[in-house]
């Protein structure tokens, strides 16, 4: 009788270390691996974005506020009632998302969460994260970068080896990152990526940076930015409306 108190006591015991270990990984999951994009795309048709068009309608489909409607947290947390980034977004609108909205794909296979300012979506458990999302954006920039991706593919180059690091941000966000002062970031007219392998040749070097940078002039041109920022694998490009070309950060 003993000796099946212990194994009842033993078994007991593994079940609980068991359950407990399963409900740590749970969660681990739920807070790091962010199952949103997945539990979207089994819930929703959610293709690839792969004409300007589709763009266009998908953001006509989003609510938008004025930078003036903005909750008060979003606009003092994200430093957006600073001089000169009250300037620099006044009158624009910005989309209102739900979390489920933002996982909607927007270039490529590109989320528009993706090219959301960081500081709004991080640092909380998946159940607890803010109700709404709100994203500045200028619709011509994400067609520059869906342009990138059509002409990449006619030259043979794997647009997929592009990696987005950083679309809209916040004033925060932005000094966060190192950005500029006046950053286009800010105003959501600018993208950056990284370069990998785009000519697959199994080897990420300086051309297939140039490769890509020989694009970005044609698509920009003089209708916006491009830092090129040399010895990196790292791309800016935005729509300024006017040309300019810089090597530093």
């Amino acid at each position: 009788m003993g000796k099946l108190k212990k194994w009842i006591l033993i078994i007991s015991l593994s079940i609980i270390i068991l359950l407990g270990l399963s409900v740590a990984v749970f969660f681990l999951i739920l807070g790091y691996y962010n199952p949103e994009r997945k539990i979207y795309d089994l819930t929703h048709q959610n293709k690839s974005v792969l004409e300007e068009k589709q763009i266009y309608k998908i953001l006509s489909g989003l609510e938008k506020v004025k930078s003036n409607e903005l909750p008060p947290t979003y606009i003092f947390d994200g430093k957006l009632n600073q001089f000169p980034y009250n300037n620099m977004v006044k009158g624009r609108n910005f989309y209102k998302l739900t979390r489920k909205q933002a996982m909607q794909k927007i270039v490529g296979n590109y989320r528009i969460i993706d090219f959301i300012s960081y500081d709004t979506r991080i640092g909380k458990p998946y159940f607890f994260k803010d109700t709404y999302l709100y994203w500045l954006v200028d619709p011509k920039v994400l067609v520059a970068f869906l342009r990138l991706k059509i002409e990449m593919e006619k030259k043979g180059l794997n647009w997929n080896k592009l990696y987005v690091t950083s679309g809209h941000r916040t004033p925060l966000q932005n000094k966060r990152a190192g950005g500029a002062p006046r950053s286009r970031h800010i105003c959501g007219e600018a993208i950056d990526f990284q370069v990998g392998d785009v000519d697959g040749n199994m080897i990420i070097d300086g051309k297939d940076k140039l490769k890509v940078l020989e694009i970005c002039e044609v698509i920009i041109g003089n209708q916006g930015g491009i830092g090129l920022y040399p010895g990196t694998p790292s791309v800016h490009i935005d729509t300024r409306g006017f040309r300019a070309r810089w090597n530093s950060y």
